[in-house]
Order: structure tokens, then C-alpha cells, then sequence
């Protein structure tokens, strides 16, 4: 009876590791119309790939083969979790910003409005101030903001200029019409520069306007770059969103169905937006909020492109986004390793306006040998 019990969890524990490979094979399958099932199971990589501990310490008594299984499937893996969790010690923020020579440092912000819809119900909004006034004071030299808001009558939103400091920054934006009952001001996207802009321009990437691609090609030490502010579908993951109206099964179904929704967007977008940076002709970095965490198909795609910062020059798990399930890192800034090198990559956790963190990046050209 006891060898029949055994027998039955053996055959669970195979089939288990057969799911297992499934999920970490579908990091190479794009989750489109009728592949969307891939993303559910990219997403549960990191809980299969841990769920083996358990085996192991069940198996160890029993069966050490079975336990053997259980430490090959948990490293199996390794390949798809290599931008999870990093380790890069000599990571250079010298004030979180500020370089000197050839290099270049980078803010990437998901600002959430700046709280204006806190602002539309109390005027006076000291965490909005705050928070502009942060941005405002960052040292960055780039400074790529998604989910803007302007309004050049306002005391307190008028962004703009609050951030370009009366022409330090030169800027590039890409509004969108406001849905705000006042009909005044307007969301967007937006990158600030210290260095003249030399051309700009925008991408549409497909089924909603607020996400999209804008790019500035600027002259860094008399070469010529591109820098992107990519705001890619959302994940739509709001843990605590259900109303008393509504049963708990019946907000659960309605954030699987957002999830579905954003995995198919997702991946087309990101298809229209790789095709625009092939096409670039200067080195490119590659900024925003992209709702992708290091275990989806989209971050992978990108990084058979380009490599990217935390990776480099990050250290630990890097999470960017505050609010509940928090342990998700779906900021992201990927670049051109053959014409930059990171010297240092911080997420500011520190900085508690919205619901993402600030992600400053600093960059260093690499010597015209190594280019070549």
C-alpha cells in the first residue's frame, strides 16, 4: 500500500517536472492571440522553480533519485531567472546622478500624474510639490518621465516648466488630450535633456495612444545617440481592487482577463517598437515603464537586442513598483553594449511619490577601439 502511494506521487512529481520545463520554455514563445497561455506560465517561474525545494526535502528520505530530479529541474531554471536577482558591487552613483567626463546619467520615472487627480480634489497637494520639486531637482542629465501632467495655469502643475529650469533642460513631449472634467492641461510622455535635441520624434504602438514610444537624438561628446521613452502596455495587476459590490472570484477573473489582454498587447507592441530601434542609426538606450518583469517573453526579446542596465551594474532584486504584489521590477532601461558600458544602476526606494520607483542609470562611452 505504502510502494502504491509513493508510486501515485512519483507520476504527480514527473508530470510536475514536465510543466516545470513547459514554463521555462515559454520565455520563447510569444503570448499573441492564441498563445496568450504562455505568459500566465512565464509568470509562475520563479514559484515552479522554488516549489522544487519542497520536493527535495521530500524526496531526500525516500527516493535520492527522485531528489536529484528535483535539483536539476530547479536549475533548469537558471537561464530564465539570470536577470531576477544580481550582484554588482563596485555600482557608481556619485549624489545619484552626476558624472563627469564622458559619461551620462539617466532617470527613468513612472510619475503617475504627479498626483493630479489628488490635485482635483484638494488644490493645495503637498505630495504633488514634493514630488515635481524632486524631479525637478534630480541631477540627472536625461530625465525620460512617463505618465506626465501639464498645466501651464497652474501654480502647481505646471511641470514643464517647473523641470526644464527656465531652459537648462531642453525638452521633447508627446502629449495626449486630457480626460479631466476641467478640460484643462494634458497627460503624456516626455524627455528632458541638458544637451540640445537634435531631431525627435514619436511611435505609435498600437491599441491605446497612452503607450507608446518617443525618442531625442542628441549630441553626447560629438557623437550623436538616441535615447527612447517607452511606455508599454500595463499589467493591470490591482490585488485589492475588488468592491463590496463585486465577490472576490469575480475580481479575479477580471484581472486574469487584464493580464491576457496585456500579454497579447504587449507583444505586438514591443515587435513595432524593436523594428524602429533596428533601424536607428546611433547607438541607442532604451527607457520606461515596459509592465514586463525579468521572466516574460517581452524582456527576454529585448535582451537578444540589448543589454540591460541592472543587469550590469544593478544589486539585488531591484524592484520598481510600490504598491502591492510589490515584488515586481518592470522598469527597465536596456542599451547598446557595444557603444556603452554601465558604470552604475539604482533603483531610488527612497523616493515615494508613486506607485514606481526612480530608476538612474549611469552610462560611460566605450573607447573608440572597443567600438570598432
Amino acid at each position: 500500500m505504502k510502494q502504491a502511494r509513493y508510486s501515485f506521487v512519483s507520476w504527480i512529481f514527473l508530470l510536475y517536472g514536465c510543466f516545470a520545463l513547459l514554463c521555462y520554455a515559454s520565455l520563447w514563445i510569444p503570448p499573441g492571440e492564441g498563445w496568450w497561455w504562455a505568459g500566465f506560465l512565464s509568470l509562475s517561474i520563479p514559484l515552479v522553480a522554488l516549489s522544487f525545494l519542497l520536493w527535495l526535502l521530500f524526496w531526500m528520505p525516500r527516493r535520492r533519485l527522485y531528489a536529484w530530479l528535483s535539483v536539476l529541474w530547479m536549475l533548469a531554471a537558471t537561464p530564465t531567472l539570470d536577470g531576477v536577482f544580481q550582484l554588482n558591487w563596485n555600482s557608481y552613483a556619485p549624489s545619484q546622478g552626476k558624472t563627469t567626463g564622458n559619461m551620462l546619467s539617466i532617470m527613468s520615472y513612472n510619475v503617475r500624474v504627479f498626483n493630479v487627480y489628488e490635485h482635483l480634489q484638494a488644490e493645495d497637494s503637498l505630495i504633488s510639490r514634493q514630488m515635481i520639486q524632486w524631479v525637478s531637482e534630480h541631477p540627472a542629465q536625461i530625465k525620460c518621465l512617463q505618465e506626465i501632467y501639464n498645466e501651464d495655469s497652474s501654480k502647481v502643475f505646471n511641470t514643464v516648466a517647473k523641470i526644464a529650469q527656465k531652459g537648462k533642460y531642453n525638452y521633447y513631449l508627446a502629449p495626449l488630450p486630457s480626460n479631466n472634467p476641467y478640460k484643462v492641461g494634458y497627460f503624456g510622455m516626455g524627455i528632458f535633456s541638458v544637451y540640445p535635441i537634435v531631431h525627435s520624434g514619436y511611435l505609435e504602438l498600437g491599441y491605446r495612444r497612452s503607450n507608446r514610444a518617443i525618442f531625442i537624438d542628441i549630441v553626447h561628446e560629438k557623437d550623436t545617440v538616441r535615447i527612447y521613452n517607452v511606455h508599454l502596455a500595463s499589467m493591470s495587476i490591482d490585488i485589492n481592487g475588488h468592491t463590496p459590490s463585486s465577490s472576490k472570484a469575480a475580481h479575479w477573473v477580471n484581472v486574469l482577463r487584464k493580464l491576457k489582454e496585456g500579454f497579447i498587447r504587449r507583444t505586438h507592441e514591443q515587435a513595432r517598437l524593436l523594428e524602429h530601434i533596428k533601424r536607428s542609426p546611433y547607438p541607442v538606450i532604451v527607457c520606461g515603464d515596459f509592465n514586463a518583469v525579468p521572466h516574460s517573453y517581452t524582456y527576454h526579446t529585448f535582451k537578444k537586442h540589448l543589454s540591460n542596465a541592472f543587469e550590469e551594474a544593478g544589486t539585488g532584486f531591484g524592484f520598481t513598483y510600490s504598491n502591492p504584489p510589490l515584488l515586481l521590477r518592470i522598469d527597465h532601461q536596456f542599451f547598446d553594449d557595444t557603444f556603452w558600458q554601465v558604470l552604475g544602476c539604482h533603483v531610488l526606494r527612497h523616493v515615494p511619490y508613486s506607485d514606481h520607483y526612480p530608476l538612474v542609470t549611469i552610462y560611460q562611452k566605450r573607447s573608440k577601439a572597443h567600438r570598432q
